[in-house]
């Protein structure tokens, strides 16, 4: 197929189109991600919360004062490997067992909920630690033995759970390599997809489109039958093409035939002649197909013009013409050659049939009389006659019709017979 620059251009579009959709779809992945892992934290770390405050619980009830606890938290980071608990207490436990010292800092919503202000009763978030998730503890009855100073269902302290980056890299990485697999699989097959439907339903047609422009620009015929194409405005703009074409040929046409006509009798003119005697010329060597022509003059045009206007001698030449174009045979040529010069040329006809033809047109001269204000006007011509030989060439057979023609004029003159009469 034919590169073309709107191929190419669309080649373009649709790569940065496709790079567009990767880092699009990329980011959704990288969001998509991150909430995944949010909501795994979340749901884990409610889980071991759970587990956590019961054990933490289970351990108050036996009477373990803030060391145990502490001890027993220390303990369980040791225990869950790259998971870390602490517990921030809140302002009634640090009145009375004091507070405990923290690398963590303290966030809004992590005060929020040791407040119990909060919009939620949890919050998960990233921090440089890894992910937090964070529950706050509430006192229970059995609590307000040893904190007196609470009621139940106040805040106790806040039970924050992290998850560090390094544990959550390796499953992270495979996830967002094969995400990342079937994020360039995916772009890779619309980029494939969309180029050859790109091809198959817009560069195609207009591959056609300008196969049949040239077509039509190389070509002196009308071409009426448009290429199938599916986009309708391919088709519309070939069918106006094709309307103009046909009208510049049929105009061209009308002018090229008017170039071949003389205007004043519609015989064809000397630029016909030329085209029309090289062509028989050519067959003649070629085949040695026999052709002859007429060369004839009417006599005493100009004494025609003087005594009876330019108007009649315009007749005198549209009538003449039209006697000898009703002499000859369908495929023959009648020529005017400028003023009173006639020429007919007569394919596949020999110099005796051409003889006889021009008895012809002598006898139809003679007997049809042109009308004029004046009466009848009778026409006298002059004639010569010759067949094509393999001596001859263009100019050679021309002059022998012409001298055939004066000897004929000669004669007539001799005889006192070039006269026109009335």
């Amino acid at each position: 197929m034919r590169k073309v620059a709107l191929f190419s251009k669309f080649k373009k579009l649709s790569l940065a189109s496709g790079l567009l959709v990767a880092v699009f779809i990329g980011s959704l992945l990288v969001a998509y991600q991150i909430t995944l892992v949010k909501k795994a934290v979340q749901q884990e770390g409610e889980f071991l919360s759970d587990i956590v405050f019961a054990n933490l619980y289970a351990f108050m009830q036996k009477g373990w004062n803030k060391e145990d606890i502490s001890k027993k938290l220390n303990e369980l980071n040791n225990y869950h490997n790259g998971v870390n608990f602490h517990m921030h207490r809140s302002e009634k436990v640090i009145e009375l067992f004091g507070a405990r010292e923290s690398r963590w800092k303290f966030t809004e919503a992590e005060a929020e909920l040791l407040k119990g202000i909060g919009p939620d009763n949890r919050v998960s978030y990233r921090s440089e630690y890894g992910f937090i998730y964070s529950k706050p503890i509430e006192f229970q009855a059995e609590c307000l033995a040893c904190h007196g100073n609470a009621k139940a269902g106040d805040i106790a302290g806040v039970l924050s759970i992290s998850y560090g980056f390094e544990n959550l890299k390796l499953p992270l990485l495979h996830s967002f390599i094969m995400n990342m697999l079937l994020l360039i699989l995916t772009v890779v097959a619309t980029y494939l997809v969309y180029t050859r439907a790109i091809k198959a339903s817009i560069i195609a047609p207009f591959d056609q489109f300008i196969d049949k422009m040239k077509s039509i620009s190389q070509s002196d015929q009308i071409i009426l039958k448009r290429s199938k194409t599916p986009i309708a405005e391919i088709a519309e703009i070939e069918d106006l093409i094709l309307k103009e074409h046909s009208d510049l040929l049929n105009a061209f046409k009308k002018l090229k035939q008017a170039s071949l006509i003389d205007p004043l009798t519609g015989l064809y003119n000397r630029k016909k002649l030329t085209e029309v005697l090289t062509e028989e010329i050519t067959r003649f060597e070629q085949h040695s197909t026999p052709f002859s022509i007429l060369s004839i003059d009417l006599n005493r045009f100009k004494p025609i013009n003087d005594t009876y206007g330019h108007a009649v001698g315009d007749d005198a030449l549209c009538h003449f013409g039209r006697i000898i174009t009703e002499q000859l045979k369908g495929t023959d040529f009648a020529f005017r050659l400028g003023g009173d010069e006639f020429l007919a040329l007569l394919p596949t006809t020999q110099l005796n049939e051409a003889q006889e033809i021009k008895g012809k047109v002598q006898q139809a001269l003679a007997g049809t009389p042109l009308s004029i204000p004046q009466g009848e006007l009778f026409l006298n011509a002059s004639f010569g006659v010759c067949e094509m030989t393999a001596e001859d060439c263009f100019e050679s057979l021309l002059n022998r019709a012409d001298e055939s023609m004066y000897q004929h004029k000669r004669e007539l003159k001799a005889n006192r017979l070039t006269d026109f009469s009335i």
